[in-house]
């Protein structure tokens, strides 16, 4: 299996850049061929490259007919800027299953609104609130971690309607032991 690894959002800092190699090592111990986009390294802040060139190597992956899954490895703040520059009708048409975390839920939010293509969140950071039917929490672990008299809920209750279905999960978040979940597909609740 040939997978992609790109970084929509804040690139690897120096300290962390081990952790690249290791997750590549890893992925080769599993059998796996990696491609790894040019732009997954900070070079200025938080920057590895413009969003245009971030967004340029998410669609080299797509385009790329060995690549069979794309994990994007990034977190942080920017992946709102890729979003111009991605082209959604190279993604519909592809067979590839985008995997995010964190900030790249808005990447993944934005490959099914408009492609209508399931992508996987293995983390969570909830969005838009007035087109859903449910949410689904996770855990907060930085919020959680302090003495905050307001819960999370507490704060997603001022922007959602009386009437809105939320459940809780302590398996989706930024724990180490989160799991997968699929954006795309439906679930049902027991």
């Amino acid at each position: 299996m040939k997978i992609g690894l790109s970084a929509c959002s804040d690139g690897h800092i120096k300290e962390w850049e081990y952790q690249v190699d290791e997750l590549v090592q890893v992925l080769k111990d599993f059998g796996m061929e990696v491609v790894l986009a040019p732009h997954i390294k900070a070079k200025v802040d938080a920057f590895s490259g413009t969003d245009e060139e971030r967004a340029a190597d998410l669609m080299r992956l797509y385009a790329d007919d060995s690549i069979e899954a794309i994990y994007d490895i990034s977190g942080g703040d920017l992946a709102n800027g890729v979003l111009k520059y991605l082209d959604f009708d190279v993604i519909a048409g592809s067979n590839k299953v985008f995997w995010g975390y964190s900030d790249l839920t808005t990447v993944i939010n934005a490959i099914y609104a408009i492609t209508g293509r399931s992508s996987v969140l293995y983390q969570v950071k909830i969005g838009v609130f007035d087109k859903v039917a449910g949410i689904l929490l996770g855990t907060f672990t930085n919020y959680e971690k302090e003495d905050y008299e307001l819960s999370v809920y507490d704060l997603l209750k001022m922007h959602i309607s009386d009437t809105m279905q939320v459940a809780n999960t302590k398996e989706i978040g930024h724990g180490h032991d989160s799991k997968a979940i699929v954006v795309g597909e439906r679930i049902y609740m027991h």
